[in-house]
């Protein structure tokens, strides 16, 4: 915006002014851009770059501002009735680029999902719609689904939804369902987040383990879905994909030596942190990518419950690998039925996975405890 590092751009920050804010619904949470839309439309009675015109851009832009305006009901003497007549050429019917002479199929599937948020009175969306819908079935029935510089490998199947499914009939989730069936998990955002996370803590090599940490957070979306759990979804899938591999580890790791040594690391985390240094490249990345996903965790409950419960944390990743420790010198020694139900009961390692997903129940699972 005006005193930023990046230039202004309409249709980004009208996008930006429609977020609700998480203190009171009523109210945007960004009221900046919602007062740089007021400010900025331009004499033509149209929003974005005074200097050039595209009419792509600038009508994508402007119903990007009119949305904005319409969400908080407001700017009404900004939004004429013939606003968008600007955008029609010599023939009546939308011009997505200068001279109408292309029609881009990203383009008109843009404008045709903006005209399905119409108000009464607004001929001119409705009028757009027609044509949008009239020009996308005719590109699926001629397969002609294809822009020059969109790289989109499922442009087709999206066209063919957004035609099926209109705006006021469709869900957010089995939209977002869509998205991921047509284009891959590894385009999701988050997903994205939490596999950078895995490689960054350095287990880009598949062959250590088998924990996929984009398939187990849409594992824990499909039951702990609502919004306000995105951090608990995040919490259980870095506490799950570790608890997996160091699993993995103390299973098949060759050197018994070395796990002993990877325990006392463990154990000496606050007091001796050097003995990290001495282990092996895989055992070194897991306790340092697990110390600092659990650090990072405690402080995020700390901010929500008020105290720090990393030593509580540490307490049972230490149980938890003494554990697995216990098992691994155990393989292969003749014991009885009950005693493998105990052994396995603890292979499961719910304290640390289920433990810290949820912030607000850890201070009673704490005091349960105690």
């Amino acid at each position: 915006m005006d005193s930023g590092h990046i230039s202004p751009s309409a249709y980004d920050t009208a996008w930006v002014a429609r977020i609700v804010s998480n203190m009171d619904p009523t109210k945007p949470h960004f009221p900046m851009c919602l007062e740089w839309v007021h400010k900025n439309q331009l004499r033509d009675g149209s929003w974005g770059d005074p200097s050039r015109y595209l009419v792509y851009d600038r009508l994508l832009n402007t119903l990007s501002c009119i949305l904005a305006l319409r969400q908080w009901n407001t700017g009404e003497a900004q939004i004429e009735k013939d606003v968008l007549e600007i955008f029609k050429d010599r023939d009546g019917n939308p011009s997505t680029w200068p001279g109408g002479s292309s029609r881009a199929i990203s383009d008109t599937l843009n404008l045709y999902r903006y005209c399905q948020v119409a108000f009464p009175g607004e001929k001119i969306l409705k009028e757009f719609k027609g044509f949008a819908r009239e020009h996308l079935q005719n590109c699926l029935r001629h397969n002609e689904v294809l822009d020059s510089w969109s790289m989109k490998k499922s442009l087709e199947k999206e066209v063919s939804r957004a035609l099926q499914v209109p705006w006021t009939m469709s869900l957010e989730r089995l939209e977002a369902r869509e998205y991921i069936k047509n284009y891959g998990d590894n385009d999701i955002w988050i997903a994205k987040t939490l596999y950078r996370w895995w490689i960054i803590s350095g287990f880009e090599d598949s062959s250590i383990s088998k924990a996929k940490p984009t398939e187990t957070h849409f594992g824990i979306s499909a039951t702990l879905y609502e919004p306000e759990f995105e951090t608990s979804r995040v919490a259980y899938t870095k506490c799950n994909c570790l608890e997996n591999l160091i699993s993995y580890l103390f299973d098949q790791h060759h050197s018994m030596n070395d796990l002993a040594l990877f325990c006392q690391a463990v154990k000496k985390w606050d007091t001796d942190p050097s003995v990290i240094n001495s282990l092996p490249p895989i055992l070194k990345a897991v306790s340092m990518a697990t110390y600092h996903t659990l650090n990072q965790m405690a402080v995020q409950i700390s901010k929500v419950q008020g105290i720090d419960i990393f030593p509580y944390l540490h307490d049972l990743r230490v149980k938890q690998i003494e554990h697995y420790m216990k098992s691994r010198e155990l393989r292969g020694n003749p014991h009885s039925f009950n005693d493998h139900v105990e052994q396995r009961k603890g292979d499961l390692a719910y304290s640390l996975i289920v433990i810290v997903t949820p912030p607000r129940l850890v201070d009673k699972y704490v005091l349960l405890n105690n």
